[in-house]
């Protein structure tokens, strides 16, 4: 049981490094590559990886009636989510950027209830709304003027991309292994990005080495290795068991910025990133308001 414990703990810090690391790698690789040439690259270099996973022929083949579902997928979950990602963090420092992606559960959770599929309890629309004050003092706080910062706008879309796409795929994870959905889900959001490339592989070996390296790492680490964790966890626990720790991720990736790009978020944007969290810790209960679960009780 202990070994297993330390085993469930050691996967879902790789996962939260990982997945923090790419909003630097990101940015490192920003400086070389054009937005959508990086996220069309990155997941080039994805796509092969999922394609040498798939060779085995574990993968179920993808029903036609499936196929319209996983092409919104890729567009939203991967294409449009990373090309909005790429050119957002363009002048938003990694740190930042990975506070704004972390609301897209709440985005997704939104999107159920619009849908009618899920019901939000009292101590969620606090958690919501707080998390949205957060995003807004983000958003507004690129100068003393509070005039609109766009690239952080453009973070904020591609969270709701995200957050869409986790919605969609429940449906999907009934009848396919969570790596085969993702993979196909690569491939697709692949071909997609490659229709906003600008000869994408002129650029590449234009590139300096280590940026060509944040491009693989971010290809093969966050974009691969990262799901190949989701999937070994997700056979063995429930989303719910890790989900809470994503609010982690924001700090590590504000830690790394720092230490390899030597980014220092401002104080007024920190301070946003920080009510994100508050609003993500109600969310998941992990702030409790004793007020609102009773009023929860009688609802």
């Amino acid at each position: 049981m202990e070994t297993n414990k330390v085993g469930y703990v050691l996967l879902v810090s790789l996962l939260l490094i990982l997945w923090a690391t790419a909003f630097v790698a990101i940015r490192h690789g920003l400086e070389s590559f054009s937005p959508a040439n990086l996220a069309f690259l990155r997941y080039l270099v994805a796509s092969a990886s999922f394609g040498i996973i798939a060779i085995p022929g574990k993968f179920k083949a993808p029903q036609w009636k499936d196929i319209p579902s996983i092409l919104l997928l890729g567009a939203l979950g991967f294409a449009a989510y990373n090309l909005l990602l790429n050119y957002g963090e363009q002048k938003v420092d990694a740190g930042l950027a990975s506070f704004i992606i972390n609301t897209s559960p709440f985005i997704a959770v939104v999107w159920m209830v619009v849908k009618k599929d899920e019901h939000l309890a009292k101590a969620d629309w606090v958690g919501l709304i707080i998390s949205l004050v957060g995003i807004a003092v983000i958003i507004f706080s690129k100068n003393r003027s509070f005039s609109v910062n766009i690239e952080a706008l453009l973070i904020f879309l591609a969270a709701i991309c995200q957050g869409i796409y986790f919605v969609l795929q429940k449906g999907l994870l009934k009848r396919y292994q969570a790596l085969e959905l993702t993979a196909y889900s690569i491939w697709a959001g692949t071909i997609f990005m490659f229709f906003f490339t600008d000869q994408p592989f002129t650029e590449l070996t234009d590139a300096d080495t280590v940026h060509v390296a944040s491009l693989i790492f971010l290809g093969l680490f966050p974009g691969s290795i990262a799901y190949l964790i989701v999937a070994l966890i997700l056979s063995k626990y429930k989303m719910s068991n890790f989900a809470s720790y994503l609010f982690l991720i924001p700090f590590i990736a504000v830690f790394t910025g720092y230490i390899f790009l030597k980014e220092i978020p401002s104080f007024i944007s920190f301070v946003g990133g920080m009510i994100i969290i508050i609003g993500i810790l109600i969310k998941n209960k992990l702030i409790r308001f004793p007020a609102l679960e009773i009023t929860n009780k009688h609802a």
